[in-house]
């Protein structure tokens, strides 16, 4: 099948739907599928992706050139080749116009369309701004998602905030399709060891991984450890990503420096690769406080390593992840979390056990044959309805 994605931006550092993105177009075209990526910001892509070698190919174009990211009339002329030779159209995000002119340019050849959520489309997001939100969705969204051959939640509990907006029956769950090569074997400690001096610390370390960014729950993290310190149950605390903005960045340092946390919590940036892994197990839980998370790919990498996990009911896979039997599920609130964080961060025999079995579950859920075969499925069912 010829299958085309079109992501505006390839920017690691927006967080998870990027890498998910693009494990998603990697694991396709080594099922041998003709697989385009097309993005307007090609930061981050890989360089090698030509097409040949059962690899995707990159197509850079320009950003939208019109007010509120709307392409012009010739960009969509210059795209328009690409997308009528196209088996299936595969667009992420929900808020944007470019998508919905990139809808009417397949459906206009022909060619079908489906939309990833992203998470976009639940509750909590209604929730905040949601008065735009519903103009948008009333005036632009609500057509183009009933236009849509399937729509496309990684989870049940997204699908199932999700459904309101669209057609009975147009929904489909698949978990992103992730490449787990590096996590066969992933490098041991060593290396985060070296390039982080506090490691290892004589004490527990959690590890929290993705944008500092106040949906994350950071703030509420840091109040759940100066709970625990003040019961004497003291850990360090690695923040490992890119902060929102230097605002966000100084406000959690000041709260660190004034819950007396300042030499516990190590911000270290981003980090990507094999030192991502080396953190990942060097440290001994991986904690993610967030109040909305849709697939939370840091959560799922973080297990693929042997390392457990506490996270809150605003993932929206927290039931998988809890019957995976590698995480423990709480409230975003400092008490809870504490006591959850508490409950497992002491016990090391827990640990490991929760490691082991979080790591095996990651591998027989996302295996790639599998969750490949049940994108290949949409895409043809929907192809010939």
């Amino acid at each position: 099948m010829k299958i085309v994605h079109y992501l505006f931006s390839t920017d690691q550092r927006l967080g998870g739907p990027v890498r998910a993105v693009s494990d998603l177009c990697l694991l396709l075209a080594k099922g041998g599928n003709d697989v385009s990526l097309v993005t307007s910001i090609p930061t981050d892509a890989p360089t090698g992706w030509t097409g040949a070698d059962r690899t995707p190919r990159l197509v850079v174009v320009p950003p939208p050139a019109r007010p509120g990211k709307v392409f012009s009339k010739p960009q969509v002329a210059a795209m328009r080749p690409l997308i009528a030779g196209a088996d299936a159209l595969h667009l992420h995000g929900i808020w944007e116009l470019f998508n919905i002119q990139l809808a009417k340019t397949a459906t206009a050849a022909g060619v079908p369309y489906f939309i990833s959520t992203r998470g976009m489309l639940d509750e909590y997001c209604f929730d905040h701004r949601g008065f735009k939100k519903r103009v948008y969705m009333a005036l632009f969204a609500r057509r183009w998602l009933a236009g849509a051959r399937r729509i496309h939640c990684t989870a049940d509990e997204e699908l199932r905030q999700s459904q309101r907006f669209f057609p009975a029956g147009r929904g489909v769950v698949i978990p992103n399709l992730m490449d787990l090569a590096p996590f066969a074997d992933p490098p041991g400690p060593d290396l985060a060891r070296q390039k982080f001096p506090f490691l290892p610390a004589p004490r527990p370390v959690a590890v929290f991984l993705g944008r500092l960014h106040p949906i994350k729950g950071i703030d509420r993290l840091l109040d759940a450890a100066k709970i625990l310190f003040d019961r004497g149950k003291p850990f360090d605390i690695v923040l490992a990503g890119p902060p929102e903005s230097d605002d966000y960045d100084r406000q959690l340092r000041a709260q660190a420096q004034r819950l007396g946390l300042a030499d516990s919590v190590h911000f270290v940036g981003m980090v990507s690769g094999p030192a991502k892994l080396s953190l990942l197990r060097a440290c001994d839980l991986f904690v993610q406080p967030s109040h909305h998370e849709n697939f939370g790919m840091s959560l799922v990498e973080a297990l693929a390593c042997a390392l457990p996990v506490v996270t809150t009911h605003g993932v929206k896979i927290w039931p998988e992840l809890e019957r995976s039997g590698g995480a423990v599920i709480t409230s975003a609130e400092p008490e809870p979390f504490a006591a959850a964080l508490e409950s497992v961060l002491f016990d090391r025999s827990r640990l490991q056990d929760m490691g082991r079995r979080g790591r095996a579950w990651v591998m027989d859920f996302l295996d790639a044959d599998r969750v490949r075969a049940q994108y290949e499925a949409m895409y043809r069912a929907a192809a010939t309805a």
